[in-house]
């Protein structure tokens, strides 16, 4: 009849026959090696700079996108107002002094304001930027003696 065997630790052996000096507890085939934890480290190096490559770019095209969609909607706004407006992007200038101005003509005031202002009689501007007044309409304060333009 045989027993069955405890802590029985098999005997290894070399090849030319000799015990091999391996600890006590020690099996074949658990451990890591150097290499496979060298190139382990490599593959995963190669995957984490793959990695870190996309973030850079990723944020430069968050960049151009957000950029883009601004320019669209800038050009949106613009076609707005240039469809409510028409003449007022057709070659409107700003009121310049002592400049001959002919009926028809369209400026815009030096302050900044949402009118524009057609010349209803021609003539030449003065020195000083007239005041202007609504009134109904945008006209200006007729200080410009005779020869002045009305808007």
């Amino acid at each position: 009849m045989m027993r069955p065997m405890r802590n029985h630790r098999p005997r290894h052996s070399t090849m030319n026959g000799e015990k091999s000096r391996r600890p006590c507890g020690m099996m074949p085939g658990r451990g890591v090696t150097l290499s496979e934890v060298l190139v382990s480290l490599l593959v995963m190096s190669v995957g984490v700079v793959a990695v870190a490559t996309l973030f850079p770019l990723s944020v430069f095209r968050t960049i151009q996108a957000t950029q883009l969609t601004n320019a669209a909607q800038l050009r949106y706004n613009f076609e707005g107002m240039a469809g409510a407006k028409p003449e007022l992007y057709a070659g409107t200038q700003a009121w310049q002094p002592n400049k001959e101005y002919v009926p028809g003509d369209l400026i815009v005031t030096t302050v900044p304001n949402e009118y524009y202002l057609e010349c209803e009689t021609g003539g030449t501007s003065q020195t000083l930027e007239p005041s202007w007044r609504a009134l109904g309409s945008l006209t200006t304060e007729n200080a410009g003696g005779a020869d002045a333009p009305v808007w």
